[in-house]
């Protein structure tokens, strides 16, 4: 069901405002007084300008306003001239104004309402494809299933952080510490002891900040299937607000889940997991890791490398080793 529009006026060029039925291209403004601001316009200036109909004025103009006067006739004014000419323009342009910002987010909404068949089309494509959404979201669960939750955390922070470098602590010799205390003048010896050495740089750690069904399930799927379904007769303003950001914002959602597919794709290779024995965790979180192999068609570790890691963990517990 689609928003029902009533009276609405779109002007998108000169003949939409002097074809109307009651137009008259001159008023006097000492016999007509205002009754209603019908419809503001901004006309394209390939198509030329119009000349405002008020009698002691007809100044050439883009901008302006559809007006109802008190002859029951309709005309346009410049964007000036309603204040110069009518006391109360300003009442009757706020009304204007909002009817006008209401009938253009209905506008909007019946637009997404009537391609709904193509947005639910391309959501399910990005769910269904090779690797797509639904693979995402098996990687995921299965890769916080088996792999240590002390590395899961750690990436977790990087995301946060966007630090997606790995780097292992040096500590200097004492020729380097005295060549950086050279160098630096001024500076403390004990910030040159030891130097970062990076190993590598993870790909895909956006995946860590949110998951794929939030954006194709959360924030595309659900407010679609919301707006198709609300009675647009009982719609609130704020409710029709809220619809109108959401369909300005997606095709950057859609965007996002490209995004966020793509960082899946990157994160899950292997020469990418084989970085995570590099994080700063426990040694025991590395020998688990060490391990996992990771199956990435079927977005999960192989059945024989969880029986390794089933053994592992069964013999560190007879040994009384904590889990991670």
């Amino acid at each position: 069901m689609k928003f029902q529009i009533e009276n609405y006026v779109k002007i998108t060029c000169i003949e939409d405002i002097k074809n109307r039925f009651q137009y008259k291209p001159s008023v006097d403004t000492q016999n007509a007084r205002l009754i209603e601001v019908i419809e503001p316009y901004n006309l394209p200036e390939k198509g030329g300008k119009i000349s405002c109909s008020i009698k002691s004025c007809h100044t050439p103009h883009y901008k302006g306003y559809l007006i109802k006067t008190s002859d029951n006739t309709e005309t346009n004014i410049g964007k000036d001239c309603g204040k110069k000419h009518f006391p109360d323009f300003v009442v009757h342009f706020n009304k204007a104004t909002k009817k006008h910002r209401i009938r253009s987010k209905q506008e909007q909404l019946n637009g997404i309402i009537e391609q709904k068949c193509e947005i639910y089309s391309r959501i399910n494509d990005l769910i269904h494809q090779e690797y797509g959404g639904s693979w995402c979201q098996k990687a995921y669960k299965n890769f916080s299933k088996h792999y240590p939750n002390q590395a899961i955390d750690d990436l977790k922070q990087r995301a946060i952080r966007n630090d997606a470098t790995i780097s292992y602590s040096r500590k200097r010799t004492e020729t380097e510490v005295s060549d950086m205390l050279a160098s630096n003048p001024g500076s403390k010896r004990e910030e040159w002891l030891y130097e970062d050495i990076p190993v590598g740089v993870l790909a895909g750690l956006d995946i860590f900040q949110q998951s794929i069904r939030s954006i194709l399930i959360e924030k595309l799927t659900n407010p679609l299937n919301e707006l198709t379904q609300t009675d647009k007769t009982n719609l609130s303003t704020a409710k029709l607000n809220k619809f109108a950001r959401w369909a300005g914002d997606i095709e950057l959602l859609f965007n996002e889940a490209e995004q966020l597919i793509k960082a899946n794709r990157k994160f899950f290779q292997h020469d990418n997991l084989i970085l995570l024995i590099k994080l700063d965790i426990s040694e025991q979180a590395k020998q688990e890791i060490n391990l996992l192999e990771w199956d990435y068609k079927n977005a999960d570790v192989t059945e024989a490398s969880q029986k390794k890691l089933r053994n592992l963990i069964k013999n560190n517990t007879k040994r009384g080793i904590v889990q991670l």
